[in-house]
């Protein structure tokens, strides 16, 4: 297993937490300086995502230039198919490692 140096790796458990229950929906977890990934759980499926960190936001795109968008989708994984979460419950330590592991993976 690869690790990473001392404090490189900042992980949010409780990233976004329902309104009604209080239990934590998404979790986000940030490499150093980079894009932070947020793991959320949404309906019946999960979607994965990254947030473009502050630094590298551009207060406006030179003219005519794209703008990279902040948030950007990497997955989208329905509740019926592997990995087979469908609520908050379901975020094992195991699938919640399988998840950070394809998140990092991704460009």
């Amino acid at each position: 297993m690869d690790t990473f140096p001392q404090g490189q790796f900042k992980f949010n458990p409780a990233a976004l937490i329902e309104a009604k229950t209080h239990a934590p929906v998404a979790v986000s977890f940030k490499i150093g300086n980079g894009w932070e990934h947020v793991i959320e759980i949404q309906l019946d499926r999960v979607l994965i995502y990254k947030k473009m960190p502050e630094n590298l936001r551009a207060a406006r795109p030179a003219r005519g230039a794209r703008r990279t968008p902040i948030l950007q989708k990497q997955f989208v994984y329905s509740g019926m198919y592997e990995p087979f979460i469908t609520g908050p419950s379901d975020l094992t330590r195991e699938k919640l490692s399988k998840l950070v592991e394809m998140a990092i993976e991704k460009p």
